[in-house]
């Protein structure tokens, strides 16, 4: 199956380029940009590829990964029954919302970034749940 790539000019640019390279010239850039691009996208498409069987072998474990690193994910409702908060009271203090905390609570999803941080400095130090609710 072929496809086709187009060139789209501006009026601008086409009044440039016309000043350094003829009509010739510049079919001979647009193939070597297609071209390159092509061997790019191989190249990229090779590696995913590479990539995802040796995940695969990983998950069978034909293979051993070449780096496993571990998160503790935060027990949400625990932290907030330590805290005796309600889970509004808690969405207001991390700035999210109820519906994120319940999700939190019934391991629908993961806090990550910032709010798994914070949770995890909450957990080891409940009074930095006050200051946060204090602002």
């Amino acid at each position: 199956m072929s496809h086709a790539i187009e060139f789209i000019e501006t009026s601008l640019f086409t009044q440039q380029i016309q000043t350094i390279a003829t009509d010739s010239e510049l079919k001979d850039l647009q193939s070597e940009l297609i071209d390159s691009t092509v061997r790019c996208s191989m190249s990229i498409f090779n590696e995913l590829k590479a990539s995802l069987e040796e995940a695969v072998a990983i998950k069978n474990g034909s293979v051993l990964p070449s780096r496993v690193t571990r998160y503790d994910v935060a027990d949400v409702k625990a932290i907030r029954e330590k805290l005796n908060v309600s889970q509004a009271e808690m969405a207001k203090a991390l700035g999210t919302s109820l519906d994120t905390i319940k999700s939190w609570e019934q391991k629908r999803r993961n806090p990550t970034g910032l709010a798994a941080k914070v949770l995890a400095t909450i957990q080891d130090d409940p009074e930095f749940f006050n200051a946060l609710a204090a602002h």
